[in-house]
Order: structure tokens, then C-alpha cells, then sequence
């Protein structure tokens, strides 16, 4: 299951349960037809991966998301929030690293309501705020 929602500075997806390909390649072209409708002016995405399964994932699937929403949002930084599982040496930072896409410092959600202008940030899809890790991603000039 996948939500997508636009709230006031921002463009929220969120997974819960166990995520297919195609719900979450239709989570993101949700995500950017609502982007679409600004010339010039992209919110930033902020994906909540951490109500979902993706243990068996393979770091090409995420990659190639990441990139595809680029692409098609050029300027909108992507702000993943996902599960302490994941270290400092996540595939996601080397494989967009690998497309030309800068990989900002591992920060925590309290930076991230300073840095994106958001309050309260994104809680988990059914309730409480969880343990996350958030990362803020920009394509580079």
C-alpha cells in the first residue's frame, strides 16, 4: 500500500507492508504529476520507507526510482526517511553519487525541519514517530 499525499511544503509518499515495483513506480508518477503542476517550482518528495518491507530489495531498483524522479522534477530534492538499519555507507548514497546526484551529510529530523522549512515532519503511516534516519538528496548544478 502507498499513499501520496501534497501537504503545504512538501510532497509526501509513504509505503506500509510489503511494497511491488509497479505500486511504488505509481506512488513516484503520482508524486510527480502533483509536481508538474509547478513551473519551476518543485516541492521536495519526502519518502517514508520505514514502514516497509524492502529487505530484498536490490540497490538498482532504488537507484533507478530516485533517478527516474529527478528527471522528471529536475530541482526537487528527494528526502529519504528510512529504518536505522540502513548505515552512513547506504547503497542509496553511492549508487546516486554514481548519477552525478550529491548526496547531502546524514542529518537528523530535526535539521530536516530547519533545512526544508517543514514542521513536524513526516510521522510513520500508522502512528508514532518511529526511529529514523533522514537523508536529503539535490541534484548537482
Amino acid at each position: 500500500m502507498y499513499i501520496v499525499r501534497e501537504q503545504e511544503k512538501f510532497i509526501r509518499i509513504a509505503y506500509t507492508g510489503n511494497i511491488s515495483l509497479d505500486e511504488r513506480r505509481s506512488a513516484f508518477r503520482d508524486a510527480i504529476a502533483i509536481n508538474n503542476q509547478y513551473e519551476g517550482l518543485n516541492k521536495p518528495y519526502i519518502v517514508d520507507m520505514r514502514r516497509c518491507g524492502l529487505a530484498n530489495d536490490t540497490p538498482s531498483k532504488e537507484g533507478d526510482f530516485s533517478r527516474d524522479m529527478l528527471k522528471h522534477s529536475p530541482g526537487a530534492p528527494i528526502a529519504y526517511l528510512v529504518p536505522y538499519l540502513y548505515g552512513p555507507n547506504d547503497f542509496v548514497v553511492q549508487l546516486l553519487s554514481d548519477y552525478g546526484i550529491k548526496a547531502r551529510n546524514f542529518i537528523n529530523e530535526e535539521y530536516a525541519h530547519r533545512w526544508l522549512g517543514i514542521g513536524g515532519l513526516v510521522p510513520d503511516v500508522e502512528s508514532g514517530s518511529g526511529q529514523a534516519t533522514v537523508r536529503l538528496f539535490n541534484q548537482t548544478a
